[in-house]
């Protein structure tokens, strides 16, 4: 007898790439933890706040998540019926921007996979 292979878990995070099968829904915690140039661990205050911004692969903006209020370091993307449809199988990059005294940009580009269901 032969098993079936299980589909991988759609989200997933493998090796910093966000990972999710087309027309899937659901959020996605994050913890932040971001240091300054001399390495000492920057605590976001109740003031800051963080835009995740997705493009395509033509580098069109595809959407912004705005966080603010951001408790515990952490902020949850959210992948719902409101927006999922933005997102058919191919290639994404997405930004993290940290708004507070200055304008900071933390993640640039890092990849985000949507699989199609078919073959």
């Amino acid at each position: 007898m032969r098993n079936i292979p299980a589909a991988k878990g759609s989200p997933r995070i493998e090796n910093g790439v966000i990972l999710f099968t087309e027309g899937d829904t659901f959020d996605l915690k994050i913890h932040l933890k971001f240091h300054d140039s001399e390495g000492t661990q920057y605590v976001i205050s109740p003031t800051d706040s963080i835009d995740f911004t997705v493009y395509d692969e033509t580098g069109e903006e595809v959407e912004t998540q705005e966080f603010e209020s951001i408790e515990d370091d952490t902020i949850v993307l959210s992948f719902t019926d409101s927006n999922i449809d933005k997102y058919i199988p191919g290639t994404y990059r997405y930004s993290l921007t940290l708004k507070s005294d200055f304008l900071t940009t933390v993640v640039l580009k890092n990849k985000i996979i949507v699989e199609g269901k078919s073959l």
